[in-house]
């Protein structure tokens, strides 16, 4: 398995030590992190090692969350976050438009296990890291799934349930409304359940009768009740 140095001894343990500064100290500004001139050195070298690259830091981070959600009841949650950049860093390599289609810049999209007991968050999942091009060669709804920016919510849930189905005693990946695709939900995959907030007003089946999400709810017995005492006193005196 990969891990933050493909292999190579010192450079796994520079990387560990890189990312134990990193939750230690709150910050990912290197002079911070390093803790000193002979720290923030280690740091530019770990992360410019041809030993290191983030898709082997990644596989690192998902091995030690799995570990800690071992028999766990889990909330996968994933969201798409844009990281832009100010018009003078168009020059910067491998970026491409922002949100706005004028500042250069990428997107993040990570998958946070936590547990749904205490709510403790236990590490990274697995991320996705894209640029946009310039221009889409075909219409949005001329083109499959795996062409769009959607897939990535598809892709997330696949991920949390390969690192986590046969770990965690059980799991739920979380989206956001714009993971109200029906792809989305024909793929949820096997040993998980998914939880999304909706967006469109969806045909629900119950025998032969057909209800819209907006509307269904209001009609359906309420599956619990329960009681409360309220009780009021009046306001102390100034």
């Amino acid at each position: 398995m990969r891990g933050f140095g493909s292999g190579d001894v010192r450079t796994e343990a520079r990387g560990a030590w890189l990312f134990e500064r990193i939750v230690t100290t709150g910050s990912v500004v290197l002079s911070t992190v390093g803790g000193s001139e002979a720290g923030t050195a280690a740091a530019h070298r770990y992360l410019s090692s041809p030993c290191a690259d983030w898709q082997g830091i990644l596989q690192a981070f998902a091995a030690r969350t799995a570990q800690a959600c071992a028999g766990r009841p889990i909330v996968a949650v994933q969201d798409t976050s844009e990281i832009n950049f100010t018009p003078a860093a168009a020059g910067r390599h491998g970026l491409g438009p922002a949100g706005n289609g004028r500042n250069p810049g990428f997107f993040l999209h990570p998958v946070i296990a936590v547990d749904a007991e205490d709510e403790a968050v236990l590490g990274l999942v697995d991320a996705q890291l894209w640029t946009r091009a310039a221009r889409q060669t075909a219409p949005r709804h001329r083109r499959p799934v795996e062409d769009k920016e959607s897939q990535r919510w598809i892709t997330g849930a696949a991920a949390a349930a390969t690192a986590l189905a046969d770990t965690a005693r059980s799991l739920i990946v979380v989206a956001d409304q714009e993971g109200d695709i029906y792809s989305h939900f024909a793929r949820r995959p096997a040993g998980s359940d998914l939880l999304v907030r909706a967006r469109h007003d969806r045909p629900l089946v119950e025998g032969a009768a057909f209800r819209t999400r907006r509307h269904g709810p209001s009609r359906q017995p309420a599956p619990w009740r329960c009681r409360l005492a309220l009780g009021c006193r009046p306001a102390s005196p100034r």
